[in-house]
């Protein structure tokens, strides 16, 4: 994933949200509303523009050096056909993902993701949770996440960043690439992983594995959250207990 991350020794407060559509609805899908929120709120809640803009589609793909090229571009396409969208500046990443438009030959459904990363000294959870209430007014959700990365990490992988000489190197991440393959059902039964902040669909709550393991058992908070998904909370020693607790259930991709 295309990021620029100033180095520093902050960690980053992530936050991603995955959604399952159908080809009607990621070829209807309000870009043009997703951009404006984002940049809103990048403008409102931080005080800073992008600094880097880049998408995947019928565009440019040199990027724009300015937010108003970026916006002009967008306008005259219509807002259509973007797959893959990234606005980014040292300290942040925010990235919209709609690979269906992509496809030849687009299947029934698929997945949509936005993923938002962010220095921590800008963005701690109470705030990252206020973004995701804001983003999900108009992107709602079957699953999301909030956790935090060292710099020296690729949100999108949660890999390690290995410098280089002249260059840099991601370490490989087993999980995600098994991840990959479960990633358009989060509308079901299915957690990526254990992390501080989850909200789940009652598909994951409902399921034998999560009543028996983890709500009898009082791991972590659970309650009712908004978009009609559960909150689940976990401190550090919870988070060891959960996934090992969950590491042989069929909530967790193998």
């Amino acid at each position: 994933m295309f990021t620029l991350f100033k180095k520093t020794k902050d960690n980053n407060t992530i936050l991603k949200i995955f959604r399952v559509v159908t080809k009607e609805q990621a070829f209807s899908f309000d870009t043009k509303l997703l951009i404006d929120t984002i940049l809103n709120l990048l403008a409102s809640d931080f005080k800073i523009d992008p600094a880097n803009y880049y998408i995947t589609g019928p565009y440019p793909d040199e990027g724009w050096k300015s937010k108003n090229g970026f916006l002009k571009a967008v306008e005259r396409k219509q807002y259509k056909n973007i797959c893959n969208l990234i606005l980014s500046s040292e300290l942040y990443s925010f990235s919209f993902q709609n690979w269906l438009l992509n496809d030849i030959k687009p299947k029934d459904k698929d997945y949509q993701a936005i993923e938002f990363s962010i220095n921590e000294k800008l963005c701690d959870y109470e705030k990252m949770e206020h973004i995701y209430k804001e983003l999900t007014t108009i992107f709602p959700p079957n699953y999301a996440i909030i956790f935090k990365l060292p710099t020296n990490y690729l949100p999108s992988t949660e890999s390690k960043i290995k410098d280089g000489l002249f260059s840099y190197t991601v370490a490989k991440n087993p999980k995600e690439n098994i991840w990959r393959q479960y990633i358009d059902k989060v509308d079901g039964a299915v957690l990526k992983d254990i992390y501080p902040t989850s909200f789940i669909n009652d598909s994951v709550f409902n399921s034998e594995s999560f009543q028996k393991k983890i709500v009898s058992k009082n791991i972590g908070t659970v309650y009712q959250s908004d978009r009609g998904l559960h909150k689940w909370t976990l401190d550090a020693e919870e988070i060891v207990t959960a996934k090992e607790i969950l590491k042989d259930c069929d909530l967790l991709p193998k």
